[in-house]
């Protein structure tokens, strides 16, 4: 946990203490993936190096100590990447993939490939969106519970994404907050195994079933 996105809605820049430690995990990935042979890395860097203003320079200095290219991928395709990651275990998920990270959220629409989100079209994923929230951007209102929520409610208003068909469905969440809430969900329900994937969650309305995963649904 590098956290290189803490601080930056008001710094702007990466959180200095997490440059290292990122560093040094990189190149460990990078060794681990040369060692057993892989024959093609896709290095992506997504919204805490994109948004800061030290961002771009990172990502030199990770392409000069791991010898790979770093792409810096914009919020769009960081969304539909979640959703062929969703599609890709489970074929039929059909609702809004919602991938939450320490620094943003993604949203994009996903449906089965019989079912198809333009209309005589064979697309799968649309409509991915990147917006500025996650624990580490959300820090600043500290325990200010109701300006939180204002700030997350005004961000998600009116969101194309979200009335594209996706009323009523599944909602695919993952994410490491994602799977950060539903290892406490299981803790604290003692549930049984202990595998996040699939994991059930049951909203506050007890005539709806949910589960929260990394890539599982849930209903809204």
């Amino acid at each position: 946990m590098c956290g290189l996105g803490r601080g930056i809605a008001s710094t702007g820049r990466l959180n200095p203490d997490g440059i290292e430690p990122a560093l040094v995990n990189l190149r460990r990935f990078v060794a681990l993936a040369r060692a057993i042979g892989v024959d093609h890395m896709a290095v992506m860097a997504t919204a805490a190096v994109r948004d800061a203003s030290d961002g771009e320079a990172f990502a030199g200095e990770v392409e000069r100590q791991c010898r790979v290219q770093v792409d810096i991928i914009d919020g769009s395709e960081e969304a539909c990447l979640s959703g062929a990651g969703v599609l890709a275990g489970i074929p039929d998920a059909d609702g809004i993939v919602v991938d939450l990270g320490g620094g943003s959220v993604e949203l994009v629409r996903v449906c089965p490939p019989t079912q198809p989100i333009l209309s005589g079209g064979a697309e799968q994923i649309s409509g991915g969106i990147s917006l500025p929230l996650g624990p580490l951007r959300l820090d600043g209102p500290g325990d200010n519970t109701k300006a939180l929520s204002e700030t997350i409610e005004r961000a998600l208003a009116d969101l194309p994404v979200c009335g594209r068909g996706g009323t009523g469905k599944n909602l695919y969440l993952v994410g490491g907050a994602a799977r950060a809430i539903a290892r406490l969900h299981m803790e604290h329900t003692q549930y049984p195994l202990h595998i996040i994937t699939g994991t059930p969650l049951p909203e506050r309305r007890p005539k709806a079933s949910s589960t929260l995963s990394a890539g599982s649904p849930v209903n809204h």
